[in-house]
């Protein structure tokens, strides 16, 4: 509701976290949702009229109340992003459809019509600047015009964002993996690819044939995708190191959703190793 609505309190204002009893459900989830006053294109600020741009990722240096950095850390997850788009696609193909959307708004005018001419003859506003909107109507239906066509401009454009999702998840890999390294033996550098399914923390070690510790070759986060690195030679002080084999260790930690069972996240702990023969 926060991203079709490009609410400016979206995520900071007025947005809250609950959690059931831990006998119940026990995870934290995100509502109740109120306060859309200021979504649908209603804010002369914090460019709330555009339909584009995605509000979590709104930069409020200047405020006070500035987006919680968490949020951004969820929306940057590209598992999380992946359930987004699903949710999307389904929603616009029922409840959220074009077509939806318009019988929803024509069935609400109908509704509220008789209270809305009574409410602009007691509030004379229709024509007049009221803060902080951003469009000004000279009629009822025009303010009904605008509001219809913002809702239809933002979905869309939204469709075409989580498209572009859709099209760099089907570029990440669906498993963990460490390919060959090359080349093998080696005499000036090595290179190592690795295969990450979703962002993870990573560490790429280099050790000796006895289990000695080498090289740190990488240790933080990666987001997914097909990476590599390359191992000089060199141990941890910069010393060239002796010929022989070595051992690479790949291990990559993250919570991930078990799709099978649709429940939890569940801890993940990948490891892989290779050999690697230096000559000097």
């Amino acid at each position: 509701m926060q991203e079709i609505t490009k609410n400016v309190d979206g995520y900071r204002l007025s947005s809250f976290l609950h959690k059931d009893k831990d006998s119940g459900d026990g995870r934290l989830v995100a509502g109740p949702i109120w306060d859309f006053n200021l979504g649908f294109g209603n804010a002369d600020y914090y460019n709330g009229w555009d339909t584009q741009g995605w509000q979590v990722e709104a930069d409020l240096p200047n405020d006070d109340f500035s987006i919680p950095y968490w949020w951004c850390t969820i929306w940057s997850d590209q598992s999380f992003r992946w359930s987004v788009q699903q949710r999307w696609n389904s929603l616009r193909n029922n409840f959220l459809s074009n077509a939806s959307v318009n019988s929803l708004i024509d069935s609400l005018q109908s509704h509220i019509g008789e209270a809305a001419d009574r409410n602009f003859e007691r509030w004379p506003t229709l024509g007049q600047y009221v803060w902080p909107n951003y469009y000004i109507g000279q009629t009822y239906q025009d303010e009904i015009d605008y509001l219809r066509n913002w809702i239809i401009n933002r979905m869309e454009w939204m469709d075409s964002e989580l498209l572009s999702i859709q099209t760099e998840m089907c570029l990440i890999p669906e498993q963990f993996s460490m390919n060959p390294l090359y080349p093998n033996p080696f005499n000036r550098s090595v290179s190592i690819r690795y295969d990450i399914p979703l962002d993870s923390k990573i560490k790429l070690n280099v050790f000796n044939i006895n289990g000695k510790h080498i090289n740190t070759l990488f240790n933080g986060r990666t987001h997914a995708g097909t990476h590599s690195m390359s191992w000089n030679g060199l141990d941890k002080n910069g010393n060239i190191v002796s010929s022989g084999t070595y051992i690479v260790l790949l291990q990559a930690n993250n919570f991930i959703y078990n799709h099978q069972e649709n429940v939890n996240y569940i801890w993940d702990d990948y490891k892989e190793t290779k050999k690697v023969i230096l000559v000097k």
